[in-house]
C-alpha cells in the first residue's frame, strides 16, 4: 500500500493483454453506446476520451516511470481506507492497525483530485444513441441530484436520506409495475436505481431504465414520467 515494484519487462508483458481487453470491450455495442453517452454528458472531462481501438497505440509510449509516478501520486495514505468486519476485539485491532499503517510515509506534496460533473442545463436534456449492432430499444430516465455535502456525511443525514430514498423507490416501483399490467404497456426489464451516475464520482442520480418496443417509446416514457411526477409531488 505504500510501495510498488515494476519495471519495463512487466509493462511489456501486460501491454498486449491490456490492448486485447480494450479491443474486446470496445467491440461490444453496449460499451460503445455507454461511451457516447459519457461524451454527451461529460464532454470536457477525461472520461470522454478513454482508451479505444483508435488511440490504443498510445500505450506504446507508456513506461514504468509513468506508472510509478501515478502510483505515488494517488495511492497514498490520505486516500486509503481500512475496513475490518467480524467478531473482533475492536480496541486490539485498532491498536494493531495503527501500529502497522503508521509506518507508511506521508507524501511531501499531495495532488488535489479533480472531480467532473455533467454540464449544467435547464429543463430536460435528451440524448439519442444508435449503434448498428444494438438491436434493442432501451430508455433511461435519470434525475441528477447534488451529492450530500462533505460536512454532513458524518452525521445522521445520510441515514435519513437513504430511508427517504427507499420509501420513494418502493412507492414508485409498485405504481409503475401495477400500471404496466393495468394498461398493458410494452415495458420490460425495468430497473430503478440510485447512486453514482454512470459510475462517476460526485454525480449522484436516481435512474429508471427499461426496454420497450420502437413504436411504444412515446407512450412508455409518458407513463413513466407521469408516475415520477405523481410520487415526487
Amino acid at each position: 500500500m505504500c510501495s510498488i515494484n515494476i519495471d519495463e519487462e512487466d509493462l511489456v508483458r501486460e501491454r498486449a493483454l491490456l490492448k486485447n481487453r480494450i479491443s474486446v470491450e470496445q467491440g461490444k455495442a453496449e460499451s460503445r453506446l455507454h461511451q457516447e453517452q459519457i461524451k454527451a454528458l461529460f464532454p470536457k472531462s477525461p472520461y470522454a476520451n478513454p482508451l479505444n481501438p483508435d488511440n490504443i497505440n498510445s500505450l506504446n509510449y507508456l513506461n514504468s516511470r509513468d506508472l510509478r509516478n501515478f502510483y505515488y501520486t494517488w495511492c497514498r495514505p490520505d486516500l486509503q481506507c481500512v475496513i475490518v468486519v467480524g467478531d473482533i476485539d475492536a480496541s486490539k485491532v485498532e491498536t494493531q492497525i495503527k501500529s502497522i499503517f503508521s509506518t507508511i510515509p506521508k507524501p511531501i506534496k499531495s495532488s488535489k483530485r479533480t472531480y467532473y460533473t455533467p454540464e449544467k442545463f435547464d429543463g430536460i436534456k435528451s440524448v439519442i444513441l444508435k449503434d448498428r449492432e444494438y438491436n434493442k430499444t432501451t430508455v433511461e430516465i435519470a434525475m441528477l441530484k447534488q451529492p450530500l455535502k462533505e460536512e454532513y456525511r458524518k452525521t445522521n443525514l445520510p441515514y435519513i436520506q437513504d430511508y427517504m430514498d427507499d420509501a420513494i423507490f418502493f412507492l414508485l416501483q409498485n405504481r409503475i409495475r401495477d400500471g404496466i399490467v393495468e394498461q398493458g404497456l410494452p415495458i420490460f426489464d425495468i430497473k430503478i436505481e440510485k447512486g453514482k451516475y454512470l459510475g462517476i464520482e460526485k454525480s449522484d442520480s436516481y435512474s429508471i431504465t427499461f426496454q420497450t418496443l420502437p413504436q411504444g417509446v412515446y407512450s412508455s416514457v409518458s407513463f413513466i414520467s407521469n408516475q415520477i411526477k405523481s410520487v415526487i409531488s
